[in-house]
């Protein structure tokens, strides 16, 4: 790690699209030490290490204890920063309305396509600690119902803040938007979380282990298997039957029912803010502002490169396209429309990406790339091209593989060391 704060790893890595705490981006990690959940351990890990390598300009104890009294509220302050911004929990000010009136008469109200950052925590924030609860029991529920991370969010911006006086659980609020709909239906299935959940460990070997574990702890500690190791393993084993047993409809009655309760205290939180002066389009500004509509997703990646390697860049040319524009709320069409006339009036930007040079290629490879309609092609990209009930109730879907479910193969893919 350099005191820049960076650390260098040259190792594969693997895009989080379901939400999963214990998600490892290289397949090599079989023990999960540096899975998504274990992120801030490992920064801090990596803290106390550059303390030991400044031994030489600071002494050890002095550095621990820096990073000791340092690390945890700094992280604390910007975890919640972060998430605020995703969630549009804009701080609230003790001064309630007045805070409104104050950005309307210094810089004006926050333009939606250049949201104004919103202020850093004051001293007196009155949410904090709510709002640190909130985002936990966001992503419990984003766990437990398989949700995509990056649709979860980008579909949040669309919930709107509870008219002043309603009931936030109410049906009427909770289905406004459609977002109630969509998240439920954009669930991952049983199967699949089951299979996520199953103990990374053989069942077989598990069992021979937890045997050795009552009869010669002390040989299973020299082969590097720990109790801890072995308790996570036997609960993912638990967990993994006890998905396996659900029905997809019960599933679904759940998931709904943890939304349900889930966006009633998130919209508790806005009419809060709201109360206090924040605007309405400056929250889903700031929301849409910071959570992508379009991102690059492995099972994605890997179908652009393999239609590159027969010659066919026109996928790679229609991810660079919408990569281009992640925050974009425009048509698909007008977004492919507009990187055509670039790539042809400026020599071809999109394929020069991919390691091309002809601006006719590009053009070509860019106008092939229209967003898929027949049923075929919409199952054979992972969802439906109409987004099904979401779309119904006025939830709009960008192409079907961001919206809907990967294809099956996808499932497989394991991002590892090739050597």
């Amino acid at each position: 790690m350099s005191v820049l704060g960076l650390t260098l790893d040259y190792g594969p890595f693997g895009f989080l699209d379901r939400y999963d705490p214990d998600f490892i981006c290289n397949g090599s990690d079989d023990s999960g030490r540096y899975d998504y959940k274990g992120q801030p351990e490992i920064c801090r890990w990596n803290c106390e290490k550059l303390a030991e390598a400044l031994r030489p300009l600071l002494p050890e104890a002095r550095g621990r204890r820096a990073v000791a009294e340092v690390w945890e509220p700094e992280y604390k302050r910007t975890y919640l920063a972060l998430f605020r911004r995703k969630l549009g929990l804009l701080p609230l000010s003790p001064l309630g309305g007045q805070r409104q009136q104050q950005q309307q008469q210094g810089a004006g109200a926050a333009s939606p396509a250049a949201p104004a950052a919103p202020a850093e925590e004051e001293a007196d924030d009155p949410e904090s600690e709510a709002d640190l609860a909130l985002v936990s029991s966001l992503l419990a529920v984003m766990a437990e119902s398989g949700a995509d991370f990056t649709n979860t969010f980008r579909s949040l911006s669309r919930f709107p803040t509870p008219p002043p006086g309603s009931d936030p659980a109410s049906p009427e609020v909770l289905f406004a938007g459609g977002v109630l709909d969509y998240l439920v239906q954009q669930a991952a299935d049983v199967a699949t979380l089951a299979e996520a959940a199953a103990p990374r460990i053989p069942p077989g070997n598990l069992a021979m282990l937890t045997l050795m574990e009552t009869k010669n702890r002390d040989l299973l500690l020299q082969m590097g298997v720990t109790p801890q190791l072995l308790a996570t393993e036997r609960a993912r084993q638990r967990r993994s039957e006890e998905l396996r047993r659900l029905t997809p409809e019960t599933k679904r009655q759940r998931d709904e029912q943890r939304w349900r309760q889930w966006l009633g205290e998130y919209g508790g939180r806005l009419q809060r803010g709201a109360a206090a002066g924040v605007g309405e389009a400056e929250r889903v500004a700031v929301m849409k502002a910071t959570n992508p509509r379009f991102i690059l997703r492995n099972w994605i990646a890997q179908q652009a490169i393999e239609k590159a390697e027969q010659g066919d860049f026109s996928e790679v040319a229609r991810v660079y396209a919408l990569l281009r524009n992640p925050f974009s709320d425009a048509d698909i069409s007008d977004l492919l429309a507009s990187s055509s006339e670039t790539a042809a009036t400026r020599g071809g930007a999109a394929v020069e990406a991919a390691g091309e040079a002809s601006s006719s290629t590009a053009a070509a490879a860019v106008a092939a790339a229209a967003p898929p309609t027949g049923p075929s092609e919409a199952k054979a990209t992972g969802g439906g091209g109409d987004g099904g009930a979401a779309a119904a109730r006025g939830v709009a879907c960008s192409l079907p593989m961001y919206d809907g479910q990967p294809p099956e193969w996808a499932k497989k893919l394991c991002v590892t060391c090739s050597s």
